[in-house]
């Protein structure tokens, strides 16, 4: 990967370097960086997902496992997915209700419900399968992954 135009993983890349390769900004412009969009994901509780852009669409997760679609150009949200987790079910968890992000790939985002469901979504639409796996007693926190 010789830019970093997207970020198509947790880590940026499969290595997980997390290092952007951007070549416009530098140390001597950062200080003149400043807030162009900001996306309100609805949630007064924990958020620590690592967001991942591809084509210009941040995918990203909320707590209870909710994806956003984001245009990164504009800050319009595409679209949102909400995956229904018993809302009771709060209490199974080791670090509050979190996502630790999805992963994508060939067109789907993939997130790994709190409720241990493992969702594929259309990228485009965010509209999911017909079939999705029960739900189980664990909770999925981590990001999934994905490999070439």
């Amino acid at each position: 990967m010789r830019s970093t135009r997207d970020w198509p993983t947790h880590g940026l890349d499969y290595a997980q370097t997390r290092f952007s390769r951007l070549k416009k900004v530098d140390t001597g412009n950062v200080g003149k960086l400043g807030l162009v969009w900001s996306c309100d994901l609805e949630s007064n509780r924990g958020v620590e997902a690592t967001p991942v852009v591809i084509d210009g669409i941040m995918y990203v997760t909320a707590s209870w496992s909710i994806v956003h679609a984001i245009d990164t150009r504009t800050g319009k949200r595409l679209w949102v997915f909400d995956p229904k987790v018993d809302r009771g079910a709060g209490c199974r968890g080791c670090c509050d209700v979190v996502s630790r992000g999805v992963a994508v790939w060939k067109g789907r985002v993939f997130v790994g419900a709190y409720d241990g469901r493992l969702i594929a979504l259309d990228a485009a639409t965010g509209n999911k399968p017909s079939a999705t796996a029960a739900p189980n007693t664990a909770c999925a926190a981590a990001s999934p992954s994905t490999t070439r």
